[in-house]
């Protein structure tokens, strides 16, 4: 798998020449955190490579075809890929892609062109049917599709800060108007038990979480978040300040741990 170091792929040209070095300080700090627990932050950008990994640990993961590379090619441009490593193996993961909406994200959701590219069509007759708001709004514009996160048994700590680190560097390294995820409605829109009142959705920098999003018989929630408020939440004083345990996974083969 080719891969660089976080911080050799980070650059601020995308954002305002007063956040940059904040953003910059934030990126260091959490690619510390996670090194102090063995994790080695590295970006590839290679959605073929991604698919491999993905697809070896097919038995507790599932593959979202906007990270196929079997329906899109990705590349530096529009594509990168976070993985911790311990010890040169890739152990948690998660990823982001710059997308151009020609139509609504509703419209390319339900003629499966966003899901499979112009020519790819699920091969199950899967359906997809959006009702979630914002999905209707989002058009002619590029968004910063956030997802594929995923975590062996054990390295449960690792999703959170890994998906700030992808958060900052599509807001430094790429041009785009609205960042969106999907998450099934147990994991975008439940209590968070360390800070009450706050939503799952809101500590990954996600300004709302919408119903619905279905594909054939599984619903998602639709997370949005407006650069500026993603902006905001990278620039504030806690942004970079996570605990993480210390345990690495006792035998990381064994199980992985997917928000979907």
């Amino acid at each position: 798998m080719k891969t660089v170091p976080f911080l050799d792929a980070f650059a601020a040209d995308a954002l305002p020449v007063n956040l940059r070095r904040v953003a910059s300080i934030k990126a260091v700090r959490l690619v510390a955190a996670l090194r102090e627990v063995g994790l080695e932050p590295e970006v590839g950008h290679s959605l073929a490579e991604y698919s491999i990994y993905a697809k070896e640990n097919s038995q507790k993961m599932s593959l979202s075809p906007v990270f196929d590379g079997a329906y899109h090619p990705g590349g530096v441009a529009d594509t990168m890929m976070l993985y911790g490593l311990r010890g040169g193996q890739a152990v948690a993961s998660c990823g982001a892609r710059l997308i151009w909406l020609a139509a609504s994200l509703a419209d390319a959701m339900e003629s499966q062109r966003f899901w499979y590219g112009e020519h790819g069509m699920p091969r199950d007759g899967e359906v997809c049917v959006v009702t979630a708001p914002s999905a209707r709004v989002l058009e002619h514009v590029h968004i910063a599709w956030v997802g594929a996160g995923s975590n062996f048994s054990g390295e449960k700590g690792a999703i959170l800060p890994m998906i700030r680190l992808v958060n900052l560097y599509a807001l430094a390294n790429w041009r785009w108007t609205t960042c969106v995820g999907i998450a099934e409605p147990e994991i975008a829109y439940v209590e968070n038990r360390e800070k009450p009142f706050s939503r799952a959705h809101d500590i990954y920098g996600f300004a709302s979480a919408e119903a619905d999003i279905c594909r054939g018989d599984r619903r998602f929630m639709l997370m949005t978040s407006p650069r500026r408020y993603l902006e905001a939440c990278a620039m504030s004083p806690g942004y970079a300040e996570i605990e993480l345990a210390s345990a690495p996974a006792a035998r990381p083969e064994q199980a992985i741990k997917r928000p979907a």
